[in-house]
């Protein structure tokens, strides 16, 4: 082997070899990944054997140069040119799945690419690890291709790659940068490892379901997730479809328990296998053909369970087989040779798995089934009970209970069923409800049961209920009777908490509270009839009142009416009497215009039917006012005229003799009546009367005997003065210009204090003082029309203004 060293390698050379030493030891421990062996390559060329992988070096153009002093394991030169090989490639059999590359004092600028199984591996960062070599940097980089590359200003690089991939089978690394330097190249690969079946087997004639431990062993550890799976052939010896007869997660050798599957066809080539999952591998096989015997076909077992306590557990076995042994194994010992057999009377420790094993007698091989067999506690017999006997019509209830938890209940009985544990049968009981109900109850389906028997009684006639006296007064005896039923006893009820428990009852002094439905029914044997009511009547006493017409006053001579009011009379008779003396009037009014004042009129009623006996009552006195008859007078009389100037009020005053308190007025002008003039006194003034008007009163008297009833009052005539010559006559006032337009003058032999003017309303619309026999007014502010002029408070006539 040539070594070669070039002039950049010498400066670190020596540090290198001291450090050599220290790194294998940390970096290629015999310990790497689960202990596994990192093999390093050192042949350059050809095949060679590494433990027991076969690995041949293929090396590219160029001169094959090792390095002399290894940096990390470096056994080769890898470089550009023809003074270098430029492309190293290895083949692995069987393959690895973890490759590891060492590259030293790179020079700046080196390229490098790597290839797995003849495809372009791109690098990732996470598989570059820093070298921890003495003056050696890690300047190398990833480029935008996937390649190593050794940056610029950083010579002597160091680097470590690990690369791991599954069925790694060939993998290449190529200097790519045309530099007159190489590079130090170190390669290392980890073998898989492998199962072996232990030697010499020897368990080479089987039964199906038959287990075998297969013992194997390992060729190095695998990893801490792996499993390691038993594969059975076919009867050939083919994998080609494997069955998985066992596994055991592991890491190194140990047994894997195996059992021959059920139906696993006879045959005498069948072999095994191991298959691990991490790493992945597959073991040699058992080097020794197995043979699997028949085994007897189609067999199963079955029962009749659930059963209950003290029934009977029936077990049975079949097969497609002929020529096939029986045993039956279960609780309690319990063996039987039998195909079919039976357990009579179940108890709870009957309960488990039940084992039946068929072996076929041409092959000894057997195989074997399980039936479970649930036994459930049957509950205990239930108690049932009801409230027979009842009544017909009545309520009819059935309860049962049993000391047994969680059961589920129904009963049967004639044409009836429920689901119910104390169920009502019906609201409404007959004879058809008789009979016998079994009451049942079940848990986990099994059942127990107890039997009531029902009777229904017949239902009493209703009795009929009656009260002889019935209607009836107050403070009387009330008679009850009802129709016989044989053998029954009675109960009364009735108003205000009556009670009577015999069948013909009287209740005593009777009240008005007492009045209402009475009920009796019938109890025969517990049992009530319908019940049958009367209605008694309770009258209070008859008693009769009179009222007269037209009232307790009456004129001397006037016709008095009394009419009788009775109430609960019944069929009445009567006796009008006036100051107790009877009238023989018998009838229910009496009339009379006899009456003096002071008498008093009363009637006395006879009464039959209301009462259980005849019944009298007198009436309320009524004590007469008889007045005497009197004739209404009337006469008036005015305060001012009967000579009255031109709009002069004058008022009238009537006054009334045996008209009563409160006479109706109407006064009349010329004897007709004048609308709304209806009080004791009436007013007007000469404007609104005219001359020669007559004037008088109508009265109507309120006195209770008036005869007549109205009077006419005297009548007053009136005067009404309007001629110039009237107004000079009185005090020789004289009135001029009238009518003006503007100043009037007023002259009288007397002396004038004051002159007044008034519309024809009554207002004041001028006022003049005097102090002379002559004053002067001036009219000129006032409206057009016709005014009152009065002299010293008196009227001296009418001014018209123009």
């Amino acid at each position: 082997m040539t070594t070669v060293i070039t002039k950049n390698h010498c400066q670190w050379m020596s540090s290198i070899v001291a450090f050599f030493l220290v790194f294998t030891i940390l970096y290629f421990p015999g310990n790497m990944l689960n202990a596994q062996t990192l093999y390093n390559i050192i042949h350059t060329s050809g095949t060679a054997q590494y433990g027991n992988t076969s690995v041949t070096v293929t090396p590219g153009t160029g001169t094959t140069q090792t390095v002399i002093v290894p940096c990390m394991g470096s056994r080769y030169l890898i470089g550009h040119g023809g003074a270098y090989v430029n492309t190293y490639s290895f083949s692995l059999s069987p393959a690895s799945n973890h490759i590891r590359i060492t590259l030293g004092a790179a020079a700046d600028g080196e390229d490098f690419s790597f290839s797995i199984n003849g495809q372009h591996h791109i690098l990732s960062y996470n598989e570059l690890t820093s070298a921890p070599c003495s003056g050696c940097t890690n300047p190398f980089g990833i480029d935008t291709n996937g390649n190593l590359n050794d940056t610029i200003g950083n010579d002597f690089g160091c680097i470590l790659i690990d690369i791991t991939e599954p069925n790694i089978y060939s993998f290449a690394i190529t200097h790519l940068t045309a530099l007159s330097s190489g590079s130090h190249l170190g390669v290392y690969f980890e073998e898989d490892t492998t199962a072996f079946i232990k030697q010499p087997f020897t368990d080479t004639v089987l039964c199906p379901l038959q287990t075998i431990p297969l013992v194997y062993n390992t060729s190095f550890r695998f990893q801490n997730n792996n499993t390691f799976t038993a594969q059975l052939s076919n009867s050939s010896g083919s994998f080609a479809n494997p069955i998985n007869i066992g596994s055991r997660t592991d890491t190194t050798g140990d047994t894997i328990w195996c059992t021959i599957p059920v139906n696993t066809t006879p045959g005498n080539g069948y072999r095994m296998r191991i298959v691990s999952s991490n790493p992945a591998d597959t073991s040699l096989d058992n080097q020794v053909d197995i043979r699997v015997k028949a085994a007897p076909q189609g067999v199963s077992n079955s029962s009749n369970s659930p059963v209950c306590t003290t029934d009977t557990l029936r077990l049975n076995g079949s097969s497609t087989s002929t020529g096939v042994s029986w045993a039956w194994t279960g609780p309690n010992s319990f063996t039987s040779s039998a195909e079919d057999t039976v357990i009579a009377n179940t108890a709870m420790n009957h309960a488990g798995n039940y084992i039946l094993t068929a072996t076929l007698n041409s092959t000894g091989c057997s195989l074997r089934d399980t039936t479970t067999v649930t036994v459930h506690q049957t509950p205990a017999k239930p108690t049932a009970g009801s409230n027979s006997p009842v009544c017909e019509n009545k309520t009819l209830t059935l309860s049962t209970s049993t000391t047994t938890n969680g059961v589920s209940y129904a009963w049967t009985g004639p044409g009836y069923s429920s689901a119910t544990q104390n169920p009502t049968v019906t609201n409404n009981a007959a004879s058809t409800h008789a009979g016998d109900y079994i009451s049942t109850v079940t848990i986990n389906g099994c059942s127990n049961r107890d039997t009531v028997t029902l009777s229904v009684l017949p239902k009493p006639a209703k009795p009929t209920a009656a009260a002889p006296n019935s209607p009836l007064c107050a403070h009387q005896d009330l008679q009850l009777t009802a129709t016989t039923i044989n053998g029954a006893n009675y109960t009364w009820y009735g108003p205000a908490g009556y009670y009577e428990y015999t069948q013909n009852p009287t209740r005593n002094y009777m009240q008005l509270n007492y009045a209402g439905a009475y009920y009796v029914f019938a109890n025969l044997n517990g049992c009530i009839s319908d019940t049958d009511s009367v209605v008694v009547v309770v009258n209070t006493d008859p008693n009769v009142n009179i009222y007269p017409t037209p009232g307790t006053t009456i004129c001397d001579g006037q016709k008095a009416i009394f009419t009788a009011i009775p109430t609960n009379g019944g069929s009445v008779g009567y006796d009008w009497r006036v100051n107790g003396v009877s009238k023989g009037v018998t009838t229910t009014s009496y009339a009379t215009t006899s009456l003096k004042n002071g008498d008093e009129v009363t009637c006395l009623m006879v009464s039959i039917g209301t009462c259980a006996t005849t019944f009298t009552d007198t009436s309320n006195a009524i004590k007469m006012v008889v007045q005497d008859l009197k004739t209404p007078g009337v006469t008036i009389t005015a305060d001012a005229g009967p000579s009255l100037f031109p709009n002069e009020p004058i008022n009238f005053t009537a006054v009334t003799q045996d008209a009563g308190t409160n006479p109706k007025y109407q006064w009349k002008r010329n004897g007709q009546s004048v609308g709304g003039a209806t009080g004791k006194t009436w007013g007007a003034n000469a404007n609104f009367l005219t001359n020669s008007d007559n004037i008088c009163v109508l009265i109507t008297s309120d006195y209770a005997c008036p005869s007549p009833d109205t009077a006419l009052s005297n009548c007053i005539k009136l005067e009404i003065r309007l001629g110039v010559e009237d107004i000079v006559r009185d005090n020789n006032i004289r009135i001029y210009p009238n009518p003006t337009s503007g100043t009037i003058t007023v002259t009288s032999s007397a002396i004038i204090e004051q002159i007044t003017l008034t519309d024809l309303l009554g207002k004041q619309v001028l006022s003049q003082t005097g102090g002379s026999k002559t004053v002067h007014a001036d009219m000129s502010g006032l409206a057009t029309g016709v005014y009152i002029i009065k002299v010293n408070g008196s009227v001296a006539g009418r001014v018209v203004k123009k």
